[in-house]
Order: structure tokens, then C-alpha cells, then sequence
């Protein structure tokens, strides 16, 4: 009496064949020195399950943050990428539309140069709104998270084990 058994051999003395028993009211009254010693180990346990899932959480966080990063950067990279792109192609055009001395080519010039401009334009506001999506689903992500970490653990005592190896 009295040697804390680790879990895995708890869990293979569970395969053993056993008989079920009724106790006297004698023998089901623990003393009270078990009793605390089986409080303590209970709430070892249970601080190890609660941290075993912060650390689950903390891992997963990690990893969609990560993504979510990644993502955003990504985009952001391509769409930066083809803003300058757009920026060396309008200022070509207006190079073009300085030099050009006939009217009707001109105007097309700057129309193409409006076009791109507008176009620009698209992509930078898709740029933000990308990055408020983003923002959302790290929102969403961390709520998520909270809610995870609001884990409970309840017990209730359902039958208690008397062990004698015969």
C-alpha cells in the first residue's frame, strides 16, 4: 500500500481478469491519508491533461499564424510585384504619350495610361482588402484559441479499485 502506479500500468491492469467484489462498509471507508494522497495525484493529472492541451493550442496557434503569414506575405509580394510592373509600364506610356506629336495617338496613349492607372488602383484596394481578410481570419483564429483553452475538466468518483494480486 501506498506505491503510485503510472498510468500505462494502470491502464494493463485493467486487462487482468479480476472478480467484482462488494466491499464492507468497513473496507469502503478510505482512510484519509489515501484519500489526500489520491486528491494529489488527481490534481496532478488533471494539471497535466490542462497543459497537455495548452500545449496542443499553443502548437496549432503557431502553425495557423504561421500559414496566415505566410499567405500574407505571398500575396503581398505578388501583388507589390505587379504594382511596380503597372508603375514601369505607366510611366513608359507617359514618356511615350510626351513624345508622340500626333493627337489621335496621344489621346489612345492616355487612355491605355488611365486604364493601368485604374487598374493600379484595383490592385492596391484588393492589396487591402486581402489584408483585412486576413486580419479576420486571425481574429477568428484567435477566438477560436480561447475557446479552446477554456477547457474544463469535471470528475466524479464512479468506482474505486481494491487491488490484491493473488
Amino acid at each position: 500500500m501506498g506505491f503510485r502506479l503510472d498510468q500505462e500500468l494502470c491502464e494493463k491492469l485493467f486487462d487482468l481478469p479480476a472478480d467484482e467484489v462488494n466491499l464492507n462498509e468497513q473496507e469502503q471507508n478510505v482512510n484519509t491519508h489515501v484519500a489526500e494522497q489520491l486528491s494529489i495525484i488527481n490534481n496532478q493529472q488533471q494539471s497535466a491533461v490542462l497543459w497537455g492541451i495548452q500545449e496542443r493550442t499553443n502548437e496549432f496557434l503557431d502553425r495557423e499564424l504561421e500559414r496566415l503569414d505566410k499567405w500574407s506575405q505571398d500575396l503581398k509580394n505578388k501583388l507589390e510585384f505587379e504594382l511596380k510592373e503597372l508603375d514601369a509600364e505607366i510611366a513608359q506610356l507617359q514618356k511615350e504619350a510626351r513624345l508622340v506629336r500626333q493627337i489621335t495617338v496621344k489621346l489612345e496613349i492616355n487612355k491605355t495610361i488611365r486604364e493601368r492607372e485604374k487598374h493600379r488602383s484595383e490592385l492596391r484596394r484588393n492589396l487591402f482588402d486581402t489584408q483585412d481578410e486576413i486580419d479576420r481570419q486571425k481574429e477568428l483564429l484567435f477566438q477560436d484559441v480561447e475557446k479552446k483553452l477554456e477547457q474544463k475538466i469535471s470528475k466524479k468518483q464512479i468506482f474505486m479499485i481494491k487491488w490484491q494480486l493473488v
